[in-house]
């Protein structure tokens, strides 16, 4: 459990360092520092979210790993989380302009980022994600 927890404190920060970088880059006025903490603390939540979605489904409902459902909500978790990026950015000052905020491109950002660098789609990104958490939580294993 300890495992998954680390993992999930690396995911946390390794996507809110890419998304602080997406978030300076459309908001030149605001800080890195600021973008980082307003990152950090919407990836968080999401995080969270994601990890305690994990943990219901392995232990409490007991259902296998399924790419499908986890995807969905791993966009889920993406979508929360530039919500509330453009959220926090507001009360820092930046108005939303367009139909897009900059919570939204953030993570465009960073969805695209990670994908250019790796090559997968939004599925093979939650499969990754699932495994670190799956490998670490004992005896939870995807049944083939």
């Amino acid at each position: 459990m300890l495992a998954a927890v680390g993992g999930s404190v690396g995911l946390t920060l390794g996507m809110a360092f890419l998304a602080s970088i997406g978030v300076k880059l459309f908001t030149r006025s605001l800080l890195y520092s600021k973008a980082f903490l307003i990152s950090l603390a919407s990836f968080f939540v999401g995080t969270c979210f994601f990890f305690a979605y994990t943990v219901v489904r392995v232990y409490a409902i007991g259902l296998p790993y399924s790419s499908g459902v986890d995807s969905v909500f791993m966009f889920a978790m993406l979508f929360g989380s530039g919500t509330l990026i453009t959220k926090l950015a507001h009360r820092y000052g930046i108005e939303k302009t367009g139909f897009i905020g900059i919570g939204a491109k953030a993570v465009f950002t960073l969805r695209t980022r990670s994908s250019a660098r790796s090559g997968h789609a939004v599925a093979s990104r939650s499969s990754a994600i699932h495994l670190t958490f799956t490998d670490a939580l004992p005896n939870v294993r995807p049944k083939s």
